[in-house]
């Protein structure tokens, strides 16, 4: 009896094992392991992962947490899986923070070091992007961004106003569209410049990454037309054509 009972712990105890293993690894598998395909590459992007090994990124690899991505001489772009584009000026590099499924989304954190960086959200987007770069963080990110980190850091937004978190004051700032945003150390906005045109940037980075500007109602670009009409002047009724 003792025996058949002994018998019955170990195989109860190899079960509960088991169990925990499989948990553990289903785990992994929906966190750590998770990997993002990539439709199209356009130039060479450079990839050194986290167990040493260096490839330049195509269609036929995946991208996964860890990996750091550097361009060189040139400018280069690449497509994920749910058409967000991310394209990278000639010496610019970014990091794989994080790679985490949510449901039949995945999350993915990168990490913006330096160089010219556009990121390109594809509309109705199946994964959730966040965004460190240095002394900052955007998370959960909808609107297209420009970032330049040179000598200064600038950040360009496209969409509807944004929160930027400050990592050094650990307060938000508020970012409107077309405007260009120097940022400091401190978590503040040095300058703000009303965006005119994009040739700085544009000439940056390869051809299918040029971002254009909305057309904006001006009196430069409004068409006067002449119209029949009067108007009361010292007193008197003045009638004529005028432009409108």
């Amino acid at each position: 009896m003792a025996t058949y009972l002994n018998t019955m712990f170990r195989k109860s105890q190899k079960n509960y094992f088991l169990i925990f293993f499989l948990l553990i690894l289903n785990f992994f598998n929906t966190s750590s392991f998770a990997k993002v395909n990539i439709l199209e590459v356009t130039d060479e992007i450079f990839i050194l992962d986290i167990y040493g090994n260096r490839y330049v990124l195509d269609k036929a690899k995946q991208i996964k947490k860890g990996d750091y991505l550097r361009t060189r001489k040139k400018p280069a772009s690449f497509i994920l899986n749910d058409k967000t584009k991310i394209c990278l000026s000639a010496n610019t590099s970014i990091k794989i923070l994080n790679l985490k499924k949510i449901d039949n989304k995945i999350e993915i954190t990168l990490d913006f070091n330096m160089g010219d960086f556009l990121l390109e959200i594809n509309e109705g987007q199946a994964n959730i992007y966040n965004l460190h770069f240095p002394y900052y963080q955007l998370n959960d990110l909808q609107n297209d961004i420009i970032l330049s980190k040179k000598k200064k850091t600038e950040l360009i937004n496209f969409g509807a106003k944004i929160d930027i978190y400050s990592k050094a004051s650990k307060k938000i700032i508020k970012a409107e569209p077309y405007k260009i945003f120097e940022l400091t150390q401190s978590g503040e906005i040095k300058n703000s410049f009303k965006l005119l045109n994009l040739d700085k940037f544009n000439n940056k980075f390869s051809n299918n990454c040029n971002k254009i500007l909305p057309e904006l109602k001006t009196q430069k670009n409004k068409k006067w037309q002449l119209q029949y009409g009067c108007i009361s002047q010292n007193g008197k009724l003045v009638c004529g054509n005028r432009y409108k």
